[in-house]
């Protein structure tokens, strides 16, 4: 995450110095419905500590393979976003002049 934020902010800012590493270590019964969706979707912290720490301790079968599932579809999408970014990709240094 430290690349994207000095992009997006010029420095460390909200996004460096352990941001995300907070988020993570609280359980996420401690949120309610919005902090919920914002730590899954915007920020998704709690894919760092609370997915992992559930799955733990409550193993299950169909569990695992909602995982594995859920992991190969965003695989899967981005390897489709990646691909069409590539086709839409035009070097940065060509030099085009008109004649």
């Amino acid at each position: 995450m430290l690349p994207f934020a000095r992009v997006v902010r010029g420095r460390e800012g909200l996004c460096g110095s352990g941001f995300f590493d907070t988020f993570s270590l609280y359980p996420i019964t401690l949120f309610d419905g919005t902090a919920k969706l914002l730590l899954f979707t915007l920020i998704p912290a709690a894919f760092i500590g609370a997915v992992p720490a559930a799955f733990v301790r409550a193993f299950s079968w169909s569990t695992l393979l909602q995982l594995m599932a859920a992991s190969l579809a965003f695989m899967s999408l981005a390897g489709v976003v990646f691909h069409r970014g590539l086709r839409r990709y035009e070097s940065g240094s060509a030099i085009q002049v008109e004649v």
